[in-house]
């Protein structure tokens, strides 16, 4: 009785026919998985654009209802309707009511008028010393039926 041998021609022959099917599906099962990846990430992006295009559409129909403009400008810009008194609540740690300007008066800051100092930043964005203003003082109104 001869012995087979363990490694026979046809299976050497069938492991490099394995190996070469394995070598030739890894590229297209790898590319196939990334693509994979790539679908999932943009259905996630445009789920997320989605969403964003949706509450987008909400705030835009919320600006279209009139109430809210006017609760919107009334909020942000301290807009008031006819016959009311506007009224804007300083910090009481910032201003104290000595200092508080009277009503009617030019509210400046301590450094001068607003465009006082806009002129000076764009003096300094330019390149020039901004020259030193002093602060003007607030002068109460001049009212016409007072005495003089």
């Amino acid at each position: 009785m001869s012995r087979r041998p363990t490694l026979t021609s046809r299976t050497a022959v069938l492991g490099l026919v394995a190996g070469a099917l394995l070598l030739l599906l890894a590229l297209p099962v790898r590319s196939w998985v990334e693509q994979r990846n790539e679908i999932a990430a943009l259905d996630a992006a445009v789920s997320a654009q989605r969403d964003r295009v949706a509450a987008l559409q909400h705030e835009q129909a919320r600006w279209a209802d009139p109430a809210y403009v006017a609760a919107q400008a009334r909020q942000r810009l301290h807009f008031v309707q006819p016959g009311e008194v506007g009224y804007v609540v300083l910090d009481p740690q910032v201003v104290t009511p000595a200092a508080s300007p009277t009503v009617g008066a030019a509210v400046t800051s301590a450094d001068g008028p607003w465009y006082a100092a806009l002129w000076d930043s764009a003096k300094r964005a330019a390149g020039e010393q901004p020259a030193v203003t002093p602060s003007p003082t607030v002068k109460p109104p001049v009212r016409p039926d007072a005495p003089r």
